[in-house]
């Protein structure tokens, strides 16, 4: 029939073949209905006790796969660490310029909270050194 709409016979041969090839692998690679019609479940792995669950499970026709609660995301969360300089947050400075003890909050880093810090620091040396 292919032939006389004009088609190629060896390009019918050719899908003939192929779908023919499909057929007897999906007969011989086909999972047997026991087997699809299986219970199947996942375990968190916690060693021997886990290993003893399965096996009552399986006694009893059920599929058991284990998983872990180890996630990637849990040991990397894709941000560096920043130093306590770069940090904000509530802060306690032991200025080695004037001895002093400084407790403070500030929303921006302890690095340009202390630069200012020393500024003023040098500024207010400044001043006394100029009034006496």
């Amino acid at each position: 029939m292919a032939n006389a709409n004009g088609y190629n016979s060896g390009l019918v041969d050719s899908i003939i073949k192929k779908k023919q090839q499909r057929l007897i692998a999906k007969e011989l690679y086909a999972v047997p209905m026991d087997k699809l019609n299986r219970y199947k479940t996942s375990l968190t792995y916690f060693g021997s006790i886990s290993e003893r669950v399965a096996k009552i499970l399986r006694s009893h026709g059920v599929h058991v796969a284990f998983r872990t609660n180890n996630q990637l995301r849990a040991i990397c969360n894709g941000k560096d660490r920043l130093d306590n300089k770069h940090r904000s947050g509530v802060y306690k400075l032991q200025c080695s310029e004037c001895h002093a003890t400084y407790v403070g909050q500030t929303g921006r880093k302890f690095e340009m909270r202390y630069k200012e810090h020393i500024i003023i620091t040098i500024l207010k040396n400044l001043i006394l050194q100029n009034i006496f």
